[in-house]
């Protein structure tokens, strides 16, 4: 017996299944409302609800962009196909349950599916035929139990949150899991309601989740004086592991009972950071730990990392770059030592970031697009880097000031020069906590630049030349004072040419 494949398509689009005292005149009403009312949304991602049990059935897994719901609407839900014979387990000529539970009725007694008695010689046709039709009332068997188990979780998803921390949901995902594996062994097919229902469940959790440690981040960050903070030794230690074994663990445990640190330690190297680094850090070292205990929805977990970070480095930048910390925090002015500590917090992040990728590539390469951490990448060290260049110019500017009002003429050092080695040092003063010596060190060379290419133009306005008069000596004098500051300071070598810029600066 050959069954009829053809379908047909009917309308769906005047009711919602789910609402049914709405009634809509057009197509596009009706995908409207299923975007609107039977979705989860959380910026491009968007997850159809629009099914049973809040299910869609016909999203196996991943995640419809918006360009695609309005095609995925359209394709399974505006119009129903209404196959010709499509045999289920709802078909069946007899109630299986009723039949297995009369105690009055003979198993001989039962008829086949096609109504014959079972005394009755099959043809081998009708063999066949049998034997698909069981198949596929175990796979509508299969179906039933996995959407009466899901509805079970969908229930709870819909009262509450039964899951109070990431371990309950890997217990429920291992559940359902080993559900799922046998009911594949004993039927030979695989439902995939059960994973649906979770992949539902734990989308509401971690946007609950992601929304409150969103807010804390904020707050943190609106709060934020940009001073350093003590780092607590559950992060160092967490840190220390990190470093060990150059990844993140599995099993990352956050050690107690010893003090506070002034400095995060990274591979022997101090680390300077304000309080709300700390905070994204332990964010994003909750979020890794849950891609290894929801693996179902680790896209979406990438999703929210990249946001969170979008948003620290983003919001970093009109506090500190665009003085914003000045109203949400009170400060009175953003000094260089406030910039180098961002700074300083930035580079840790830019740390932080290879290895969050290399733990997802490691899990879950086949199954997450890791194209957003390339650009957030990119986005804090050109940040970091606009820091470095406001340093460079807040402190150029205030020594090139001091210049406008230079005679060169004695006493030397004169008083320009006098101060322009007290902003040296207090520039020196405000970094040397926070940036490692060879930050310190490129910044002092960029100032020094800055500094040689103003006096040039400052010596060709008062008309000074390298002819050995007593101005030419002044000078000189002056310059030879300007490096001892710089060699005090340590932040050029001592086998530095000392005539460097007693030369360069006469050069036109």
């Amino acid at each position: 017996m050959e069954e009829n494949s053809s379908s047909s398509t009917n309308p769906a689009w005047q009711n919602c299944s789910h609402c049914p005292s709405l009634v809509f005149s057009t197509a596009a009403e009706f995908e409207r409302h299923i975007l609107d009312k039977h979705s989860i949304k959380e910026g491009t991602i968007i997850l159809c609800q629009y099914g049973q049990n809040g299910m869609c059935s016909a999203l196996q897994f991943g995640d419809l962009r918006k360009a695609g719901f309005k095609y995925h609407i359209r394709e399974y839900h505006t119009y129903t196909r209404t196959p010709n014979e499509s045999w289920t387990f709802y078909s069946s000529s007899q109630n299986l349950p009723a039949v297995l539970n009369d105690p009055n009725r003979d198993v001989s007694q039962m008829e086949d599916v096609n109504g014959s008695d079972n005394e009755e010689i099959w043809s081998a046709e009708e063999l066949t035929s049998i034997e698909d039709k069981l198949k596929k009332m175990i796979v509508s068997l299969s179906d039933y139990c996995n959407e009466r188990c899901a509805n079970l979780i969908v229930t709870k998803t819909d009262k509450d949150y039964v899951c109070s921390d990431m371990s309950q949901l890997s217990l429920l995902s291992n559940l359902i899991k080993e559900f799922c594996t046998k009911c594949e062994d004993v039927t030979g097919y695989c439902s995939n309601a059960m994973n649906l229902a979770l992949r539902s469940f734990a989308m509401k959790y971690i946007q609950t989740l992601h929304t409150e440690r969103r807010s804390q981040l904020t707050a943190s960050l609106n709060a934020e004086r940009w001073k350093t903070a003590d780092v607590p030794y559950e992060l160092q230690s967490a840190i220390t592991k990190i470093c060990e074994i150059q990844e993140i663990p599995p099993n990352l445990l956050y050690e107690s009972g010893k003090p506070d640190g002034k400095y995060l330690f990274i591979n022997k190297e101090s680390y300077a950071l304000v309080g709300t680094v700390q905070l994204l850090i332990k964010i994003l070292l909750e979020y890794c730990d849950a891609t290894r205990q929801s693996p179902i929805i680790v896209q979406y977990l990438v999703h929210c990392m990249l946001e969170l970070l979008r948003l620290f480095n983003s919001r970093c930048c009109q506090l500190v770059l665009g003085a914003g910390a000045i109203q949400s925090a009170g400060l009175k002015t953003i000094s260089t030592s406030n910039l180098a500590l961002v700074s300083r917090s930035l580079q840790v992040i830019l740390w932080f970031l290879p290895m969050i990728k290399q733990l997802l590539e490691k899990i879950h390469s086949s199954e997450v697009s890791l194209s957003g951490f390339v650009a957030i990448e990119s986005d804090i060290a050109s940040h970091k880097q606009e820091i470095e260049n406001k340093i460079c110019l807040i402190v150029s500017n205030m020594l090139c000031s001091q210049l406008t009002g230079w005679d060169a003429k004695p006493p030397v050092p004169s008083q320009t020069f006098r101060n322009i080695s007290k902003h040296l040092v207090k520039l020196h003063e405000a970094l040397i906590d926070i940036l490692p010596p060879e930050q310190i060190k490129f910044i002092y060379k960029r100032v020094h630049d800055n500094f040689k290419d103003k006096l040039r133009e400052q010596l060709i306005k008062m008309n000074i030349v390298a002819n050995g008069s007593p101005q030419h000596g002044v000078v000189t004098s002056e310059l030879t004072f300007y490096l001892q500051t710089l060699k005090t300071l340590r932040v050029i070598n001592d086998n530095d040419a000392e005539d460097n810029i007693l030369y360069d600066v006469w050069l036109n």
